[in-house]
């Protein structure tokens, strides 16, 4: 893969719509981007498909392959990262995670649209023929939004409960997803 950074610039123009491949939810950490691939994919789960991603990490008693992960060696993944067959990848707790281009491929051979949640600095890989991205940037909310929601936890007893705070404020923001969630699923008609 070429190593140059993303253009922050690229000329567009009208087309005619088309079936994409690939449906990418990109924004700032912890502003719900596996939630809204999550509720996508449940939305209609014959149209939306999401990769597994792969770990080093040891299989559990009551895990099983290809269930919730793939699961390789050490090794296995390492030299597969350094042949570009990951899209992203991390170590956590001494283990690899990541997320193979192979299991994109799969979700597109299996005739549903990819959702990928990643950093933006993945859709330079991406944006290919390949693939066909259609990429939605999700924006945090204002921080006078995050104000509110800090005195409202503070207020009611939620100090400790930061999801339960936060998933009562975005509620406010819900009618927003809804919209987002209606013309990602019309992507495919």
């Amino acid at each position: 893969f070429e190593k140059a950074e993303l253009l922050l610039y690229e000329e567009v123009a009208r087309m005619p719509p088309f079936e994409r491949k690939t449906v990418v939810l990109v924004g700032a950490r912890g502003v719900g981007r596996r939630s809204l691939k999550n509720k996508l994919i449940s939305y209609d789960p014959a149209r939306f498909g999401t990769p597994l991603p792969h770990t080093s990490r040891p299989i559990r008693e009551t895990e099983t392959d290809g269930k919730v992960y793939y699961f390789v060696s050490r090794e296995v993944m390492e030299a597969d990262i350094a042949d570009n067959k990951y899209l992203e990848w991390g170590e956590h707790s001494g283990h690899l995670y990541g997320t193979k281009l192979d299991t994109l491929r799969a979700v597109i051979r299996s005739g549903k649209m990819c959702v990928v949640d990643c950093s933006p600095q993945y859709l330079k890989i991406l944006n290919t023929p390949e693939f066909m991205p259609y990429v939605v940037f999700i924006a945090a909310p204002q921080l006078e939004h995050f104000r509110q929601m800090h005195e409202y936890g503070r207020h009611h007893g939620y100090g400790s409960s930061r999801n339960l705070t936060f998933d009562r404020a975005m509620s406010r923001h819900g009618s927003r997803r809804a919209r987002t969630l209606e013309s990602l699923a019309s992507l495919q008609e």
